[in-house]
């Protein structure tokens, strides 16, 4: 368990006799006779090299065991292991914990006998690290663990608010009713040399045996939501990932910053046409450059700029994306794909600019302030809590994001390349196996380019002529068809479908969209089938959501933001979270067992009558599983939108009180605005929540009720896509969790054949990987890559064709690449 400035944190309520046992240690025995309470298990201190022996017995005859690691505090890192805490439960049933002083016992008499060995843990690569760092010599091969926290994310994958990891006190309140802090806590921090105190004991063998209980009943959790094989694949993944964060990401730094500077320069060119292009700008003696008198980063300001100095292109772009001819609106986004569909030497500018200026503020000094002491990036790598869906997410950071001016100076130093392998088209390959569509997995079949294929399939015709006959024709075929192959998945609809072809090139209007997507349906007709009956899965929903618990379900979105903001302070000042009795202490308004209602959810969502959450899930072909809930806020701006934007004397008296009690103007020339606006008057979510309370009062409970249902509907039908792609994405991080697994033990060191000798994984993005090693072991690495990835893909999709590509580069550009494995 990750230590904190103060390591430990207990409330000691039982009392601790402490005798010598056998072998140099001490047995703590607690007085407390409850089964569930942690010092009712004998502990025995190890501290000698002699009582080693029996802690080696104890694991020889144990069903299972756990480990916990305690190290003094040292700064940021991973600090010097102090204490090694492990609980065993023999085949009997009986239990035992065995506090082992690292200061005292030897690191080869330890390392023997944690040889081979497996281990429950919470939070398992710290103490991994912990044990690699003091042992790793003597530790060949070192234990397999099996990380209840990941286990106890896989539980909550999906809820919403769920996206981070749940403490060991938090998993032994829920898994055992035991309290292991809050009021009350006793602080402990270890030191290197100091004798170990008798609470130290207790508390280092208590973490211990909570983490043997808590994972023997979240193993009984997961076995009874389907989840035991989803968490097979994250456990054998995590070493994997653990070492490619410890591993890092080489960097040339010199170069970046020479490509810093050239970036700074393509900004200050970017800002001289942007004045250039409004009417000129703001020079100095020492330069030619011109900064604009607005800002370029600011949306008002860039609306204003659009509307005087290029008002066709915007009247343009509002008759084909906002079906009406005008200027922009306050409302109008400028994303980047807005400016794109403007055009226009203005748009251009911006749009340089905006690039520029996003490598620099996101990318320039800040990155290498992310280096450690070797001059790599050590990104986090986060599994399960990282996304909804399976995949990974990356952070301190984000790897998996990183911009592509980075990727050639991302090399490693002489004589060591980069191994890199890319699954083709996962995604495409996942849809049709679960499809059993057989225009794509003949494509697949054939090794042929699975877009042509579509292409022809499509439009009838016979794309290998075309190629040569009409190349421009077959490229823009080709294009469309690789756009829906890919779309297909994420539910894009015609309109959004056909913004996706003009923004990568290919003009196409809504109707256009419309017909290439049923075109595409039609030569696809068991994927429009799987489409068709998971939409409908949604829509059934949407249309009976079942019953709801209003009242419960506003009481906790009352609650929530105010336990949220009481609990975050709580954490600044204390360095931990507080209970449910503290934060009941720190506010008026709320009892003990209310608080302990509002901390048992991660966000306030719609409930039903008993006061579950009203959801639902989709599975992988592994069994992971994606849940989907309802966040009230949501449902809230739904229903205060459409009650704004509502006519009758009941909605304009609503708009009335409002106005009168907030400023906000819900009208505009004498009209109601437009949902667009509303949304942004709305997004502070206490408007929203008063404008519903206050059209209960006015137009009754009934009539607040049934707007609520009908925002519940909209909100759910929204999850459609979401709820579409989650097989699919999910199969494909399942698959690249397979590889990880693999990979771990084909390129560990010393595997015998050279390849896996100094192997360092180096980053994952999505659906590939990379590895730097030596140049001499370059094509074996790929080899292993390419087998790992294509293996793990055939065992989740054994009726489709996998295929990865894989190279050897110098750099992480696909520029450097200087040799590939067919």
């Amino acid at each position: 368990m990750e230590p904190t400035p103060c390591v430990a944190a207990r409330p000691w309520s039982w009392p601790v006799q402490v005798s010598r046992g056998p072998g140099g240690g001490r047995t703590s025995v607690a007085g407390v006779p409850d089964q569930r309470d942690p010092a009712s298990v004998p502990v025995l201190l190890v501290d000698s090299d002699s009582a080693v022996a029996e802690l080696a017995a104890a694991l020889d005859t144990a069903e299972r065991a756990a480990a916990d690691t305690e190290t003094p505090v040292v700064g940021a890192g991973v600090g010097p292991l102090r204490v090694l805490s492990v609980a065993v439960v023999d085949r009997a049933g009986q239990e035992r914990a065995f506090v082992v002083d690292a200061r005292d016992v030897s690191p080869a008499c330890l390392g023997a006998v944690l040889v081979g060995r497996t281990f429950d843990a919470w939070n398992a690569s710290f103490d991994a690290r912990v044990l690699e760092e003091a042992l790793g010599p003597c530790m060949r091969p070192p234990p397999t663990w099996w990380d209840g926290q990941l286990a106890d994310a896989l539980l909550h994958q999906g809820q919403s608010g769920f996206g981070f990891y749940h403490g060991l006190a938090w998993a032994t309140e829920r898994f055992l009713g035991v309290s292991a802090d809050g009021k009350g806590t006793t602080q402990l921090s270890f030191t290197a040399a100091d004798d170990l105190t008798d609470r130290q004991i207790a508390y280092a063998a208590a973490d211990a045996v909570e983490t043997l209980w808590v994972g023997r009943e979240l193993r009984r959790e997961l076995a009874d939501a389907g989840l035991s094989t989803v968490a097979d694949l994250e456990m054998g993944a995590r070493p994997f990932l653990d070492r490619m964060q410890r591993s890092g990401i080489p960097v040339d730094w010199e170069a970046w910053r020479t490509e810093l500077d050239q970036l700074e320069a393509d900004r200050r060119t970017a800002l001289t046409r942007l004045a250039e292009l409004t009417g000129g700008g703001q020079g100095t003696l020492f330069s030619d450059d011109l900064e604009p008198a607005w800002n370029p980063l600011s949306e008002r300001d860039l609306r204003d700029q659009m509307n005087q100095h290029q008002p066709e292109r915007v009247r343009a772009w509002s008759r084909r994306y906002a079906d009406s001819e005008r200027l922009l609106l306050p409302t109008d986004p400028i994303r980047h794909d807005v400016l794109v569909e403007l055009g226009g030497e203005l748009a251009e500018a911006v749009l340089d600019y905006r690039d520029a200026a996003k490598v620099l503020s996101t990318y320039g000094d800040s990155l290498q302030e992310w280096a450690d002491t070797d001059g790599r990036l050590h990104p986090e790598y986060l599994q399960v809590v990282g996304t909804n869906t399976g995949r990974l997410a990356s952070r301190n950071p984000n790897a998996q994001n990183l911009t592509p001016r980075l990727e050639r100076h991302i090399r490693p130093g002489p004589g060591r390349v980069l191994a890199h392998a890319d699954l083709s088209q996962a995604e495409l390959r996942f849809l049709a196996q679960v499809t059993g569509d057989e225009a794509l997995r003949q494509a697949f079949a054939s090794g042929r380019d699975v877009h042509v294929s579509t292409a022809a399939q499509m439009f009838g015709v016979n794309m290998e002529d075309m190629a040569t006959t009409d190349p421009t024709r077959w490229a823009r075929l080709r294009a469309q068809a690789k756009t829906i192959n890919f779309g297909i998945v994420y539910g894009q609809r015609g309109r959004a479908l056909a913004r996706s072809l003009t923004h990568s090139g290919v003009d196409t209007s809504d109707d256009e969209g419309r017909g290439l997507l049923e075109a595409w349906l039609e030569a696809h007709p068991r994927v429009a089938a799987w489409a068709e009956g998971r939409d409908e899965i949604i829509e059934r929903l949407a249309a009976d959501p079942g019953p709801v618990d209003w009242e419960t379900t506003l009481e906790l979105q009352r609650r929530f933001r105010d336990v949220a903001e009481i609990r975050r302070a709580f954490r600044r000042e204390h360095r931990r979270w507080p209970d449910a009795s503290e934060v009941a202490e720190l506010m008026d308004d709320i009892d003990e067992a209310t608080a302990t209602w509002v901390l048992g959810h991660h966000e306030a969502v719609v409930l039903r009558p008993g006061g579950e959450r009203l959801t639902f899930a989709s599975r992988t072909v592994a069994g992971r599983r994606q849940q989907f809930d309802v966040r009230t806020d949501r449902v809230l701006l739904v229903a205060a939108v459409a009650a704004a934007r509502a006519e009758g004397t009941t909605a304009s008296r609503v708009r009335e009180l409002i106005t009168g009690r907030t400023g906000m103007p819900f009208l505009e020339a004498g009209q109601v605005r437009s949902a667009e606006a509303l949304e942004k008057l709305f997004e502070d979510r206490r408007v929203r929540r008063a404008y519903i309370d206050e059209l209960g009062r006015v137009a009754g409970e009934a009539v607040r009720r049934e707007l609520l249902d009908q925002a519940l509907s909209e909100r759910l039908r929204a999850l459609a896509n979401a709820y579409r792609n989650a097989p699919i994405q999910g199969g494909v991080a399942d698959v690249m969790l397979a590889a990880f697994a693999t990979l771990q033990h084909t390129l560990v060191p010393g595997d015998g054949d050279g390849v896996g000798l100094d192997v360092r994984p180096v980053q994952t993005v999505h659906d590939s990987v990379v590895v730097e090693c030596d140049l001499s072991a370059g094509l074996a690495v790929a080899g292993r890559l390419k087998e790992a990835l294509e293996g793990a893909m055939a065992r989740f999709c054994p009726d489709v064709v996998a295929y990865a590509d894989a190279d050897v580069r110098t750099s992480l550009s696909d520029r450097d690449v200087i040799a590939r494995i067919r």
